[in-house]
């Protein structure tokens, strides 16, 4: 991860756009990211309540 955190802070780092810097384990890691329920969680809880399993 670490050689990945390095290429992405690079990436970052040099295009034009938002100037964001940061690295890819800092983004994925971030409370407001765990926090994010999408469309995904609801079908899969509505999977689950019908007594099916995916796993």
């Amino acid at each position: 991860m670490t050689d990945y955190d390095k290429l992405v802070h690079q990436y970052y780092d040099l295009r034009d756009t938002d100037r964001r810097v940061d690295e890819f384990t800092t983004q994925i890691g971030s409370k407001k990211l765990a926090a994010h329920k999408s469309s995904r969680d609801e079908i899969m809880a509505a999977i689950q309540d019908q007594g099916l399993s995916l796993d």
